[in-house]
């Protein structure tokens, strides 16, 4: 019997003024439920596609592609969207990426200059969130796995696994709080 698909609550970030202010051209919060299904074995082949007309469209502004989010984690149920994480040099200048991601069908709908410069555009079909971030801003992935040593994987446009740096010291560290306990 599956556990799945699930309904969960959303991801806030920012005060209620800042939530408000954030969503952009008449876009609102999602109202639906965050529905988790199964894990599917097509969500890096879709973030593959979606990553390489991200780069085509983008060419040099494009300094960094990832597929993170729980989609992003082998066997991991997840809500059915890819979240991509685009970093270009400016997320304020977003005449160098925004137009042109319009025009392939993204819609801007949520920008969050306190959350490290976010921009937030929904793709085309609606199953791609791709968050745009300047690129001296850390990685997501690292914020999250520092913080809670999920291990995740995160993998780049060219196809290379990355395991974070943060999650293994993590990993290191749980395993030897288990196999040899602190004494006071």
């Amino acid at each position: 019997m599956s556990l799945y698909p699930r309904e969960v609550t959303q991801r806030q970030v920012g005060d209620p003024d800042q939530l408000a202010a954030g969503w952009v051209g008449g876009a609102k919060p999602p109202d639906q439920p965050i529905v988790i299904v199964e894990p599917d074995a097509a969500w890096p082949a879709e973030f593959a596609i979606a990553a390489d007309r991200v780069r085509s469209l983008l060419g040099d502004t494009a300094l960094r592609i990832e597929h993170v989010g729980s989609t992003s984690v082998p066997g991991l149920p997840a809500k059915p969207i890819i979240d991509i994480d685009l970093h270009v040099a400016d997320t304020a200048a977003e005449d160098a990426y925004v137009p042109v991601l319009e025009k392939e069908g993204y819609r801007l709908v949520l920008r969050e200059p306190w959350w490290n410069g976010h921009r937030m555009l929904v793709g085309p079909n609606g199953r791609v969130n791709l968050h745009v971030f300047p690129a001296d801003a850390p990685s997501r992935c690292d914020i999250c796995s520092s913080a809670t040593g999920c291990g995740s994987i995160r993998m780049t446009a060219t196809g290379t696994q990355r395991p974070n740096a943060s999650s293994r010291a993590q990993r290191r560290k749980t395993r030897r709080s288990i196999t040899s306990p602190r004494t006071p």
